[in-house]
């Protein structure tokens, strides 16, 4: 073993320190990066000298994310869902970051590696009739709480298409409709007075549900009518959902003002 060329430091072409923890000859050499994951590869020394040492943990994702040990050809399904959430929270040209990285919502360290979000998700993937496809969702769990910030395992779930999208609560509404229930619309007459009409969706149709002299009156109709269908929803999928996203969804509560996606 070469002593002299032990411990030797360098960057590689990305920026990440990276040692010589062993020196056989120039052709077989050992070495570790020096960030949070510590990979270790066989590498030739002409390469380590050069910087050109291709490290999995690098954070080559908006700055913030990283492949690790996972190739996202192997899971593209997969890893849709993770560059999407890293895209929401990350990227500033994104049209949802608005939305979610501008108001703080975060990853986890966790998973800003694609390995360890790999392994979660297939750790918690369940197969649906007609091969409905799982979205990952952060708020279910806290419904009627303080609105989830960080994507985690501890907060999220793997939803149905279908029940991601009845929950969701859009947060694009309009300025003019911030003060305003969600599923109610304000209506102005000839006259110059207001009425609260409401109506929930059902299989792509508009039920309306009623007009109202107050938008309180409205919201209550919204809120009853939507529920209980969000409880039928639930009782459809409960042969194929965990127990934890069942219980979730048939205590699901509709508040009036909720934000967020």
């Amino acid at each position: 073993m070469n002593k002299d060329k032990l411990n030797e430091t360098r960057m590689n072409t990305f920026g990440t320190p990276m040692k010589i923890i062993q020196y056989n000859n120039s052709r077989d050499v050992r070495i570790k990066f020096l960030d949070e994951y510590g990979y270790e590869k066989d590498v030739k020394y002409d390469a380590f000298k050069n910087g050109n040492i291709y490290n999995p943990y690098d954070k080559e994702v908006l700055g913030v994310g990283c492949s690790g040990l996972a190739r996202c050809t192997d899971y593209p399904n997969i890893h849709t869902i993770w560059r999407g959430m890293l895209n929401r929270c990350y990227n500033k040209k994104s049209d949802n970051y608005n939305y979610y990285g501008m108001k703080g919502v975060n990853v986890c360290s966790e998973w800003l590696c694609f390995e360890n979000f790999v392994k979660w998700y297939n750790k918690n993937y369940y197969k649906l009739p007609n091969d409905e496809k799982l979205q990952i969702d952060k708020d279910l769990l806290f419904n009627n709480k303080l609105q989830n910030k960080t994507y985690s395992p501890q907060n999220c779930v793997l939803l149905p298409v279908y029940i991601n999208n009845l929950i969701t609560v859009h947060a694009k509404r309009k300025e003019e409709t911030k003060n305003i229930p969600i599923g109610v619309k304000e209506k102005t007459l000839k006259n110059g007075d207001k009425k609260y009409q409401t109506g929930i969706t059902i299989n792509k149709k508009y039920i309306h549900l009623g007009t109202f002299e107050t938008a309180d009156e409205a919201f209550e109709v919204y809120k009853t009518e939507k529920e209980k269908f969000i409880k039928l929803v639930a009782d459809k999928y409960k042969d194929f959902i965990p127990n934890v996203i069942y219980e979730a969804l048939y205590n699901y509560k509709i508040n009036p003002f909720q934000s967020g996606q």
